[in-house]
């Protein structure tokens, strides 16, 4: 049963997993003054976020298939969907912003602790967070054993963050060499980030909400 779970979150996994997310935040304190302190903060802030969405699952009766009925999880994916469409919408009828870096990392003083609350904004602000609901409801409706539920979250906890401690690897491992590539990372990503953003939304949003309609439907 949990590697059918598992299968079942494939869409879930994959689009946290490539979501540009807060990537650049994390890419970006790389290059501080305490690279490898702000970016653990600012990815255990973020990481907070979706901690608190899994275990609040969890509690739900995350394991016990009779307190989510599968309609109701299929109709949350179906509002995850529609959802990701409007921001993309909404996100496509703005004007991008001039390359550079986000206003609140944009200074050379950010500490641990400054990282570590804006990860939590930017886990909260972002469209991961609603496919990690989309998720953990799929999880809450699943016929499977409570290792099988916590296996689970556990695997879309990594894939959450896995884009923001994929880069802390890299500058451990290889020093200036993976900061020098980071950057030219982030150089690429803020000069094409829009384009990013809005093949993430309206890709995903297109593939939850079809799913949606299917699975309701069917």
């Amino acid at each position: 049963m949990t590697s059918s779970l598992l299968l079942d979150l494939a869409p879930e996994i994959v689009g946290l997993l490539v979501t540009p997310g807060a990537v650049v935040g994390s890419i970006i304190l790389l290059q501080s003054a305490a690279p490898i302190r702000n970016a653990l903060a600012f990815t255990s802030g973020f990481m907070t976020v979706y901690v608190m969405i899994v275990v609040a699952a969890l509690l739900g009766g995350a394991g016990d298939p009779e307190s989510t009925t599968p309609e109701t999880s299929h109709g949350v994916g179906l509002v995850v969907g529609i959802l990701l469409l409007l921001i993309g919408i909404w996100t496509a009828t703005r004007r991008p912003a001039a390359g550079g870096r986000p206003g609140l990392l944009d200074s050379d003083d950010v500490g641990p602790r400054r990282a570590l609350l804006i990860g939590g904004a930017l886990g909260v602000f972002n469209p991961n967070i609603f496919i990690m609901a989309s998720a953990v409801s799929t999880v809450a409706a699943a016929d499977t054993s409570v290792f099988g539920a916590l296996l689970a979250t556990l695997v879309l906890l990594v894939a959450a963050v896995a884009d923001l401690l994929i880069p802390v690897g890299l500058v451990v491992v290889t020093g200036g060499r993976g900061q020098a590539f980071l950057h030219r990372v982030q150089t690429w990503m803020l000069a094409h980030g829009h384009a990013l953003t809005l093949s993430v939304l309206f890709g995903f949003g297109l593939l939850f909400t079809i799913r949606g309609v299917v699975d309701l439907t069917s």
